[in-house]
């Protein structure tokens, strides 16, 4: 009956790729010590590895009742948001989240790209751009967001050359990716 144990069970099946099963003993974890935000961590990661975005929306909004000061968790909740289509609530996550990161430029990088998408969603072009570009500055071979932005900036006819050196970019990056 301790977290721990469950934990480090949980830990044994996400080795073994097992992620259902390891996202039983972490929730189990949980229930027993709502307490430990790396727990709560490692369930998230593991609702967005599988794509299950409602899990992942109904716990990432559970792990901030317990932790409002942890932007990861703001992060995934956005994500979450974001592909339930619900930009404004994506939106107000990322923001937070990104306004409360502290001298992690890694984690700031994360949220550029969805921060961006979430604008693109909502047709508000100038902010997408800008997030776009900030996030290029913290991950300049972030290869989806090159792709995604020249894409983005080709379809509005705006900044083509910038567009045609990133979609390049992203090709000499990663040259198997059709879709690229």
């Amino acid at each position: 009956d301790e977290a721990k144990a469950y934990a480090v069970h949980g830990d044994i099946y996400y080795n073994l790729n097992q992620l259902d099963s390891a996202r039983v003993k972490f929730r189990k974890a949980v229930t027993l010590d709502p307490n430990r935000p790396p727990i709560w961590q490692q369930i998230l990661t593991i609702d967005s590895q599988l794509n299950d975005f409602d899990a992942l929306q109904s716990e990432s909004d559970q792990a901030l009742e317990y932790f409002p000061q942890q932007p990861i968790f703001y992060l995934f909740n956005g994500i979450a948001y974001l592909q339930q289509k619900n930009t404004n609530k994506s939106l107000e996550a990322l923001s937070t989240g990104k306004n409360s990161v502290v001298d992690n430029n890694k984690l700031l990088g994360q949220f550029y790209p969805s921060l961006g998408d979430a604008y693109h969603e909502q047709k508000e072009h100038e902010s997408s751009d800008s997030a776009y570009d900030m996030a290029l500055k913290y991950d300049p071979q972030n290869t989806i967001v090159l792709n995604n932005y020249a894409y983005y900036l080709s379809l509005r006819k705006l900044n083509l050359e910038k567009a045609e050196a990133m979609a390049k970019k992203a090709n000499d990056l990663n040259p198997d990716v059709a879709s690229f």
